[in-house]
């Protein structure tokens, strides 16, 4: 994969994620929420494992060829 196609995909991934907030959530100083911060942590170590399996098939593919 290319390195401006994965920065396009972040870019778009920011983007969804910054519309769901209302304008009041990002003026917020209260602190998170533990279901919040557990969620977070969960979706950073999925998107590690996806990112660790790509590497390893793209890696696959290049000593195939």
């Amino acid at each position: 994969m290319s390195r401006t196609s994965f920065l396009n995909n972040q870019r778009e991934e920011l983007e969804t994620i910054i519309s769901a907030f209302s304008i009041d959530d990002f003026n917020n100083n209260a602190p998170l929420s533990g279901e919040f911060l557990l969620g977070y942590y969960c979706q950073r170590q999925w998107m590690r494992e996806e990112s660790a399996k790509k590497r390893g098939e793209l890696q696959s593919q290049t000593k195939q060829i």
